[in-house]
C-alpha cells in the first residue's frame, strides 16, 4: 500500500456504486488489503467497529506514514552544500561593494564639478578667473536679452559679468566646462 488516504478513497468510490452499507463496507474492506494491513485489520476485535466511517478514521490513524506528503515549491530544489551557499553570497556582497564604488565614483565626479562652479563663483569678487581665462574657451557672451523680473542684486554671475543671477545657476557655461 502506497497512500493510505488514497486507498480509503478508493475503496469507497468503489463500494458506493453498488450502494453498499455501511455493514457490507466494513466485512468487505479486508478483501483488498494485504500485508501489514490485513494482519491489523484481522486483529481488530469483533464488535469494535460501529460504521464504516469509523473503521475509515482507526485504519487512517494506524497506517498514517503510509500517506502521500504534498510537496511544496522548496522541495523541487536540491539541497545545497554549504561551500555553495557561502561561494553565492560571497559574490553578491562582491557585486554590491562593486556597485558602491561606481557610485562613489560618480558622486565624486559630480562633486569635482561642483568644485570648479564654486572655483568660479568666489571669483566672483575679483572677476574671471585667471585658470578660465588662461584656457581660451570660454568668451564673453552677449548681455542677457530677456532679464527676468525679479533680479536678485545680491547674486552675481561672473561669466556675465552681471547682477541678478548666480554663474552656477548659468548652464551653458557648466555644458562648456564639462
Amino acid at each position: 500500500m502506497r497512500d493510505s488516504r488514497a486507498y480509503l478513497i478508493q475503496y469507497n468510490d468503489y463500494m458506493n456504486v453498488f450502494a453498499a452499507s455501511d455493514f457490507a463496507k466494513c466485512k468487505a474492506f479486508s478483501t483488498m488489503l494485504k500485508g501489514n494491513a490485513k494482519d491489523w485489520y484481522l486483529s481488530l476485535p469483533q464488535g469494535s467497529i460501529r460504521s464504516f466511517s469509523q473503521l475509515g478514521q482507526m485504519f487512517l490513524g494506524q497506517f498514517r506514514a503510509y500517506r502521500t506528503i504534498m510537496s511544496t515549491v522548496m522541495g523541487l530544489m536540491p539541497v545545497k552544500q554549504k561551500e555553495y551557499l557561502y561561494e553565492r553570497a560571497h559574490k553578491f556582497v562582491e557585486a554590491e561593494e562593486i556597485k558602491r564604488n561606481e557610485r562613489n565614483k560618480e558622486h565624486n565626479h559630480k562633486m569635482s564639478h561642483l568644485g570648479r562652479l564654486k572655483e568660479l563663483n568666489q571669483s566672483a569678487r575679483g572677476g574671471t578667473s585667471p585658470k578660465v581665462k588662461s584656457l581660451g574657451i570660454l568668451f564673453a557672451p552677449s548681455p542677457m536679452r530677456h532679464k527676468p523680473k525679479r533680479l536678485d542684486l545680491r547674486d552675481r554671475c561672473v561669466f556675465h559679468d552681471d547682477r541678478g543671477h548666480k554663474t552656477e545657476d548659468y548652464f551653458s557655461l557648466k555644458d562648456a566646462i564639462e
